[in-house]
């Protein structure tokens, strides 16, 4: 710091941890005052201002004082950091000073003392109450009398208790507002300094920003805030504050200088948590109206008073209980604790706004539906005290609901408020359905006594604006189920709520489609039955596919919707699923003669040969009825004419007419189609599956084949095959098998493909292998079979025991190759028959359009 030598009256830096004794000068600012840079300056011993400063220098000196502060020249006020750092130092400055002489510029004696403009300035408060001693002066620098000696008059013209003029280590027993009060009536030159000049009273730093104007001094309460939990700092009163709760200007507390803290209901106040939204406190909270006006009770009283404590008014600007601001702030009222119940209005955590905003805002609360109940702004409708919260909840009286659950203690509103959000839901008040999930009291209750969640009831209700703004919620689990089984997906797609149905899809919630009771269909059964097929598809890509009571495809089928059919066989469903009524998705097209469907269905995997309830086949079904068209159709698409039904008769055995039965006895649908006789490849090897079905001489089980992985059994069952091929008059056919084989030692597997050209006589290799990615393994006219090992190599089986086994010497022609392209084999005149898809766990054969047997 720098200090005046008050012989010389020249400037010297002294360390703040060894300054000398000195005395400070308090005054109030006059014309030309001497400053930093004129110090030492024969111009500055010219000013008006250097007379004071001569004056206290030889007081000074009298009293035995080689320095002084003054605050015209001992800080360069040019430098914002020293002049921060002299500000944030100045209450320690007249604190530590041994004397402080106050320079009464307007009086002349003692009488006039309480009328100087000094008592008005904003920076002497401080240096009315840090200094130990003071002495005051008249404008002519004769003593008028000391801090002790003119203790009453100081105090009845500040407001001060005198205890804290003799004593100011007593001023941290005063609240916050008292402090506020005394500098009600004082100004400075500059907004800023209003707050500035209060740092050290109440023991805050804080970096100096002139130019902010009223934000300092929010900003020194915020400080205040960060330091004590007095929640006299609301406790003033100041018209058009614009809803912040802190105090605009010191001014406020004009009448705040007798309340001080007291806390009835805790040892000690909950702390204050400060964030961009506002404060947050703990305090007990007295709705009032519908409008969201309420008292909100602050832990403070007067002097004297222990019966009764101050309360704010507050308006919860959205109805959440979660955003209030300060209304009616040229008012506080007085809250009797003899009547007061804490029962039914708890203490509550509040978020009140600290600042004014800086742009006029329009509530939401003012946006879209509004109470019609009659305006209660000074006192409670009774009115609305006769209705109960569900029915203001289904009426959409959000200001009643809000007022309502006010009066009810946090831990009782469950039931009710469970209610009334899923009746808020149903009868589509958004507002309503915001403002309640808004709430930290009742945002987790939103199910009913049934397990229903408000999103379902508004999913049901078809409330699509609702839906979508409770899916924004983080708190909400959209999938959550009710005492049945169901969510609210299955609600919106049963009532056919689609656009409903299609917003909840889109955040994934695939759990809606399930049933909780067996005869409840799915969600995806009745989108289906809708006939919606966007709803449809995107139900099956969240694979909403399962669930009781009536495979989607059979109502699909029965509707006649080609589209979702396609959509449902796109994604696997299961073509033989049977319906209440045991029919499969064929059945119905059959019966329903939609040939399209039948066969869409058929290329898809359906069995043509399966029967139905009554046992038939539906070729049997169709020969009954005499459909040609469709026996026709089932046919060129499959169906075996010689599959029998469940009493042993055949297609052909209810033909009626000549017409019927020439077509069903045409020899020519028994070679169109070709079906995979699957063996086991873990079958006992003296038991060859093929022999069963070679035996019975039926010619479907004859063209292909797969094999085991053991080679005895490989080139058994190979020579039973061709010579079943033999004896029947197949037309050029291509033949091919997909062996998935493994090494019996490694356990490494390996896929070969077997390709063969079947004449009616003869078995003759592909002459072109090269067009078809083949590569020749061996051609032996002897017994051959692949090796065990990845079938890499062609092993020779003793003749001899091939002999025993009733094998003659025939062709076996081995062929390895990758997959070939079946679109070029095509091209070269030959069809593809079938191939063998096999693994460890199921074996499935398909044809070249995927078709499953």
């Amino acid at each position: 710091m720098r200090l005046v030598n008050s012989n010389n009256i020249q400037l010297e830096f002294v360390n703040d941890d060894n300054a000398p004794d000195y005395a400070i000068l308090s005054h109030t600012w006059e014309q030309e005052e001497v400053l930093f840079h004129d110090m030492g300056l024969e111009s500055g011993k010219l000013k008006k201002g250097y007379p004071k400063l001569e004056s206290c220098c030889r007081v000074a000196r009298e009293n035995g004082f080689a320095y002084i502060w003054d605050d015209t020249c001992c800080i360069d006020k040019t430098s914002s950091a020293e002049l921060s750092e002299a500000i944030n130092s100045m209450y320690r400055y007249y604190q530590e000073a041994s004397i402080c002489y106050v320079y009464l510029a307007d009086v002349s004696e003692i009488s006039q003392v309480s009328h100087s403009r000094w008592f008005t300035r904003g920076w002497t408060l401080q240096e009315l109450i840090a200094p130990r001693q003071i002495i005051f002066f008249n404008k002519d620098w004769h003593q008028l009398g000391t801090k002790i000696s003119l203790v009453d008059v100081l105090s009845q013209r500040t407001n001060i208790p005198a205890s804290i003029l003799c004593d100011s280590d007593e001023l941290e027993t005063t609240s916050v507002a008292q402090r506020m009060s005394w500098a009600a009536d004082r100004v400075t030159t500059r907004k800023e300094d209003g707050a500035y000049s209060l740092m050290g009273i109440f023991g805050i730093n804080m970096p100096l920003l002139y130019g902010e104007g009223d934000k300092a001094f929010y900003r020194l309460q915020e400080e205040i805030m960060r330091a004590s939990d007095d929640h006299s700092l609301f406790a003033w009163k100041f018209p058009s504050t614009r809803g912040g709760l802190l105090a605009p200007t010191p001014a406020a507390f004009k009448f705040s200088g007798d309340i001080i803290p007291w806390n009835p209901f805790t040892p000690y106040n909950s702390p204050y948590t400060i964030t961009n939204k506002g404060v947050h406190m703990e305090a007990p909270f007295i709705a009032q109206d519908v409008s969201g006006r309420g008292l909100c009770v602050l832990h403070c009283t007067r002097i004297g008073t222990r019966d009764k404590l101050i309360a704010v008014h507050l308006r919860d600007v959205y109805l959440t209980m979660e955003h209030f601001e300060r209304c009616r702030t040229d008012e506080f009222e007085w809250v009797n604790l003899n009547t007061f119940n804490l029962t039914r209005y708890p203490v509550r955590s509040l978020c009140i706004r600290l600042h004014p905003p800086t742009i006029t805002r329009t509530s939401r609360r003012n946006e879209g539906q509004t109470d019609t109940l009659p305006d209660a702004s000074t006192a409670i409708d009774h009115k609305v005290v006769q209705l109960s919260l569900s029915e203001a909840a289904s009426m959409g009286y959000a200001g009643t609901v809000w007022f309502l659950l006010a009066q009810t203690p946090s831990g009782a509103i469950h039931h009710e408020a469970r209610s009334a959000i899923c009746l808020a839901a149903r009868s589509g008040h958004e507002q309503l359905v915001s403002q309640l999930m808004a709430r930290r009291d009742t945002s987790t209750l939103t199910t009913d006594d049934h397990g229903r969640t408000a999103l379902s009831h508004a999913a049901e209700c078809g409330q699509e604006a609702i839906v979508r703004s409770i899916l924004s919620s983080a708190k909400i689990h959209p999938d959550t189920k009710d005492s049945n089984g169901l969510t609210a997906l299955w609600y919106a797609v049963y009532h056919r709520h689609s656009t409903c149905a299609k917003l909840l899809l889109q955040k994934g919630l695939v759990s809606g489609n399930v049933g909780g009771i067996a005869d409840v269909k799915t969600a995806l059964w009745h989108a289906t039955s809708a006939g919606d097929v966007e709803l449809v598809e995107l139900l099956v890509q969240n694979r909403a596919l399962e669930g009781p009571a009536g495979p989607a495809l059979c109502t699909a089928v029965e509707s006649g919707n080609l589209a979702i059919v396609e959509i449902l066989l796109d994604n696997s469903v299961d073509t033989e699923e049977r319906d209440a009524k045991r029919r499969t998705p064929l059945h119905i097209a059959c019966r329903q003669d939609n040939h399209e469907m039948v066969v869409l269905l058929i290329k898809r995997g359906a069995n043509p040969d399966r029967m139905d309830s009554s046992g038939k086949t539906e070729l049997a079904s169709a020969t009954l009825r005499g459909n040609a068209a469709l026996v026709k159709l089932l046919l060129e698409n499959g169906a075996n004419p010689r599959a029998k039904c469940a009493n042993g008769k055949t297609a052909a055995a209810y033909a009626a007419g000549q017409e019927m039965k020439s077509l069903i006895g045409n020899q020519h649908w028994l070679h169109e189609r070709f079906l995979v006789y699957d063996l086991d490849p873990y079958a006992e090897l003296n038991r060859p599956p093929l022999n069963k079905a070679y035996f019975r001489n039926d010619p479907r089980y004859a063209p292909v084949v797969s094999f085991p992985r053991d080679g005895l059994a490989f080139s058994r069952n190979f020579l039973i095959y061709f010579r079943a091929a033999r004896e029947h008059p197949f037309q050029k056919k291509f033949f091919l098998v997909h062996l998935n084989a493994g090494d019996c030692e490694t356990g490494a597997r390996c896929e070969h493909w077997r390709i063969m050209e079947i004449g009616p006589n003869t078995v003759n290799v592909i002459q072109h292998p090269e067009t078809l990615c083949l590569q020749v393994v061996g051609v032996r006219n002897d017994f051959v079979a692949a090796g065990n090992s990845g079938f890499n190599g062609v092993q020779m089986f003793d003749r001899d025991e091939a002999h025993e086994q009733g094998m003659t010497d025939e062709p076996c022609f081995v062929f390895e190759a990758i997959k070939p392209d079946f679109s070029v084999i095509e091209q070269a005149g030959y069809t593809v028959v079938y191939w063998m898809l096999y693994d460890e766990i199921q074996h499935k054969c398909m044809d070249q359009y995927g078709r499953m047997f």
